[in-house]
C-alpha cells in the first residue's frame, strides 16, 4: 500500500515534471526540477523533483540488493532471492540555497519505506551540479559529508 502511493505520487510529480520539460532551468536551486535516475555509487531508481511556491517535493524510488535493515542478519537462500527485487521509497520537501559552486538543501521527510523513523525530522543535503550530473552528501551533525550519491537529469 505504501509503495503504491508513493508510486502515485510519483506519477503526479511526473505530470508536473513533464508540464515544465520545455522551460530553460534556471541555474542554481531550480536546476533541480526534473526527473533522476540514480547512478553509481547510488543504487539503481529515480527521483522526481517538482517546485511548489518556494519549496521543493522529491519522491523517489530506489532497488537495494537486499531489505533495509539497521541489523545484518542471516538470511537464507530463498530469502536473498526475493530481496533481489527490494524496493524502497520516500518523499520529502526541501527549502534550497546557492552556497558558491554548491546547493545547500534542507529536507524535512513526508515518508520513507526505507527508514520510517525518519518522518518528519530534518536532514542537509550538499548537491554539486554538473550539467545535467548531481554528486551529492548528507551533511553530518559534525559538518562533515557522508557518503556520496550521484544521479542523472533526463528531463
Amino acid at each position: 500500500m505504501r509503495l503504491l502511493l508513493a508510486v502515485g505520487l510519483m506519477t503526479t510529480l511526473v505530470c508536473v515534471g513533464r508540464a515544465h520539460g520545455g522551460e530553460t532551468k534556471a541555474p542554481g536551486c531550480d536546476a533541480m526540477v526534473g526527473v533522476w535516475q540514480y547512478v553509481e555509487p547510488s543504487a539503481p531508481g529515480h527521483a522526481i523533483i517538482a517546485k511548489q511556491g518556494t519549496k521543493y517535493l522529491g519522491i523517489f524510488v530506489n532497488t537495494l540488493p537486499e531489505p533495509y535493515t539497521a541489523q545484518t542478519t542471516t538470511r537464507t537462500s530463498s530469502q536473498k532471492a526475493q530481496a533481489d527485487s527490494y524496493a524502497v521509497a520516500g518523499a520529502w520537501e526541501y527549502t534550497c540555497e546557492v552556497a558558491s559552486d554548491k546547493l545547500r538543501l534542507t529536507l524535512r521527510w513526508l515518508y520513507s519505506s526505507y527508514q520510517p523513523q525518519d518522518v518528519g525530522s530534518e536532514a542537509v543535503l550538499e548537491v554539486e551540479l554538473t550539467g545535467n550530473q548531481a554528486k551529492w552528501w548528507f551533511i553530518g551533525a559534525d559538518g562533515k559529508r557522508g557518503t556520496m550519491g550521484a544521479g542523472r537529469l533526463l528531463r
